[in-house]
């Protein structure tokens, strides 16, 4: 896939574009393309080879005894050291290289030993979202392509959907909270895991999923009449359409109903331009008292 500017390195490995500069010409570490214009175009051999050194340098390895050893005895090294400190960078860069290199099997590897470590529900809000935000990023300003973020993104789907299964259905005497994603919004991580969360505290979640007609919603917030309802805006739209959006379904419920927002879109808004009543989910903390 390749063709990787520096920027993108940076971005993508944590490490200075300085420093990626230094690092290629003292040690030949990279071997960029160049443009007609000069511009430095670096490949997906690259970037595994420098997220693989930022890695193990990142982990306390000097950089002059880490480009001296054979790729064989980095990956090893990597392997034995990875979650020495445990750190949330350290585990964000194994992540990151299985999505570069396509690895289920690494990604997979990986996540056990994070629910292993620190728990499911841990590892979904302290190193999961995090990352899915990142990848998001990553994604908006073109350090990887829609083939890399598609397969990470699954991978991340298919454990939260078997998560959530695992989970007890609760009682619907406890408190009712319906989670969907507006029309044309199909960006179904945060709200899975916003569903993840949410049930794992003994509440009752009706999940609707993507791209859920407004007509239909309000049929359903007519039925359900939640305690609470949940969404995200992610997919680039304008401003007065997802505060219409808002406005419309917060005159639905019979008794007061608390409405949460996330997303970029939604973090792109000040908090008074939301309506009234409308809070912005700034972090999955929030989730577990809503």
């Amino acid at each position: 896939m390749g063709n990787y500017k520096i920027k993108d390195l940076e971005q993508l490995s944590g490490i200075k574009a300085h420093t990626i500069r230094i690092w290629e010409r003292r040690y030949n570490l990279i071997s960029p393309d160049r443009t007609d214009t000069n511009i430095r175009l670096y490949s997906d051999k690259d970037l595994k080879n420098l997220l693989l050194v930022a890695i193990l340098n990142k982990n306390g390895h000097k950089i002059s005894k880490i480009v001296e050893m054979p790729k064989e005895e980095r990956i090893q090294l990597l392997e034995d050291n990875l979650h020495v400190r445990g750190e949330q960078d350290a585990i964000f860069d194994i992540l990151i290289l299985s999505m570069i290199e396509l690895d289920e099997e690494k990604f997979s590897s990986e996540l056990e030993y994070l629910f292993d470590t620190f728990g499911v529900l841990d590892t979904f809000i302290k190193y999961l979202f995090p990352f899915v935000e990142r990848i998001g990023i990553m994604w908006k300003v073109g350090s990887i392509t829609p083939v890399q973020e598609h397969f990470i993104t699954n991978l991340i789907r298919q454990k939260l959907v078997s998560r959530i299964d695992q989970l007890k259905i609760p009682n619907k005497n406890h408190r009712k909270i319906l989670i969907y994603l507006p029309e044309h919004e199909l960006h179904e991580i945060s709200v899975l895991l916003y569903n993840y969360i949410i049930r794992s505290t003994g509440k009752y979640t009706y999940y609707l999923g993507q791209t859920v007609p407004l007509n239909d919603l309000i049929k359903a917030i007519d039925q359900v009449q939640p305690d609470a309802i949940v969404t995200s805006f992610i997919t680039r739209i304008n401003k007065s359409h997802i505060i219409s959006h808002l406005k419309s379904i917060q005159t639905k419920p019979k008794h007061k109903t608390s409405i949460y927002a996330g997303g970029f879109q939604i973090d792109s808004l000040a908090d008074d331009e939301l309506p009234t009543g409308v809070k912005k989910i700034l972090s999955t903390g929030i989730l577990l008292d809503i």
